[in-house]
């Protein structure tokens, strides 16, 4: 029984790992400014959803942003630039990502296949 739960609990960790750091947003200096670039190192699609705190800046995208980032892909997500290059400027964000894309659409004509008996 003891060899169970300690195998139970070494695969747990192993699915923990592989999720965390998954999913990155990277910052990157352009001029004037900032750029934010989402990383998916998954096999499958993710939303991300990205909110700024900013201060003497704007946003390319909006704030907040949704996006989806394909499988093992890294894309732009957004450009920060400094309003008034005299005055104090600075940013806080954060991300949440989601397995999936939430702007999958559902096709009559596929026949899914259910994960039981009819």
């Amino acid at each position: 029984m003891r060899r169970v739960i300690l195998f139970t609990a070494i695969l747990s960790l192993g699915f923990i790992s592989i999720q965390e750091g998954s999913v990155v947003v990277i910052k990157k200096d352009i001029e004037n400014g900032v750029a934010l670039y989402g990383k998916n190192d998954n096999y499958y699609p993710v939303t991300i959803e990205l909110d700024a705190n900013l201060e003497n800046m704007s946003s390319s995208e909006g704030n907040p942003f949704i996006s989806v980032l394909d499988s093992r892909s890294e894309i732009k997500l957004t450009e920060f630039k400094v309003k008034d290059k005299k005055a104090s400027w600075g940013m806080k964000y954060s991300y949440t990502f989601y397995q999936g894309s939430i702007f999958a659409k559902h096709n009559d004509k596929v026949a899914y296949q259910l994960p039981f008996r009819k």
